[in-house]
């Protein structure tokens, strides 16, 4: 099979209401796992799927973008608690998003915002701290600076990122005009996550 014939497929398999993960595209279209992951990676870097991430399994799976949900009438097989599965959750907390955020820079992103953003966040937070670790007698002290800056900013992103979950009712990519804005205003809005918490 090649790529093409794959990307078909795959869109083919969503339509008929098969979830889209690794394991069942593997299953459905006799591909190696390996070559099915890839494939599917490539078709979300190529915008024709989304990636997200089931958090009460913590298993990856794709969404192909465009794609109406399928009439439970045409899909064979279906079952209710896969329905149940799909249906957007209640809204998230600010709070929770930036407490997480601030205590696990990066990794805390995973509340509410795109695995990539977190992925971003995490190495980003690594290699910053790791960098400035490595200088000569002062390293420690600037690495826990850093440390403490990517906690801050980690924070503030996962406050950003859960208003952006509820606003368009899933992981998003945070507009630019929205980071700038927010950025400019992050004292008031920091303390509004925080009364928000304390009620």
């Amino acid at each position: 099979m090649n790529y093409d014939r794959f990307e078909l497929s795959v869109i083919e398999l969503a339509s008929r209401g098969i979830r889209l993960t690794v394991a069942n595209v593997t299953a459905s279209l006799h591909v190696e796992p390996s070559r099915a992951e890839e494939w599917l990676d490539r078709m979300a870097q190529e915008g024709r799927l989304d990636v997200e991430i089931d958090e009460d399994v913590g298993l990856i799976f794709y969404r192909v973008r465009g794609l109406s949900p399928p009439s439970t009438a045409l899909v064979h097989g279906w079952q209710p608690q896969e329905r149940a599965i799909e249906q957007p959750k209640g809204p998230k907390s600010a709070a929770v998003g930036a407490v997480l955020g601030l205590v696990l820079p990066g990794v805390g992103l995973l509340y509410a915002a795109p695995w990539t953003a977190a992925a971003i966040g995490t190495v980003g937070t690594i290699v910053l701290v790791k960098m400035f670790a490595a200088l000569p007698l002062i390293g420690w002290l600037l690495s826990s600076i850093v440390l403490g800056l990517c906690a801050i900013g980690s924070g503030l992103a996962g406050m950003l990122y859960t208003h952006e979950y509820n606003r368009q009712g899933g992981r998003r990519h945070l507009p630019k005009q929205q980071v700038v804005a927010q950025a400019a205003s992050w004292p008031h809005s920091a303390a509004a996550a925080v009364q928000s918490a304390l009620r």
